[in-house]
């Protein structure tokens, strides 16, 4: 059997090794996580590309609209303290945010409760071992 993809990666293990299912709530979340690195992704290939992102193309518009929908999203969620398990859906989310900081992707500045949940993370046994900086 091959697999692809973290999130099945995940399901493969937790169901190989008898942990909770995450519940829809946790899949939710995830999505919104991955739609977050889809835009980004999407966004960095068009800079190495040399295109301008911030023109007013239906392309790079929707990404933008994207991330400030889904950011928001992951900030009302890390305020209200969903994020305060270290879960699969929070080592996901720390992994996005350290990705943006890392290449200087975005402005987390507008989104404290979620530069709070990096500085609360970030020491923690397996993130400061696996730091590339």
């Amino acid at each position: 059997m091959s697999i692809y993809d973290s999130r099945v990666i995940y399901r493969y293990l937790a169901e190989k090794f008898d942990q909770p299912a995450m519940t829809w709530h946790q899949e939710n979340t995830l999505t919104l996580i991955d739609a977050a690195n889809d835009a980004l992704v999407t966004l960095m290939m068009g800079k190495r590309s040399e295109l301008d992102t911030n023109q007013d193309v239906m392309l790079f518009s929707f990404q933008h609209e994207r991330l400030a929908l889904v950011f928001q999203q992951l900030e009302d969620k890390a305020a209200a303290g969903e994020f305060g398990n270290w879960d699969y859906s929070s080592i996901c989310l720390y992994c996005l945010l350290d990705w943006v900081v890392f290449r200087a992707l975005l402005p987390l500045d507008k989104y404290p409760a979620l530069l709070a949940f990096v500085e609360e993370n970030i020491t923690r046994p397996g993130v400061s071992e696996t730091d590339p900086r």
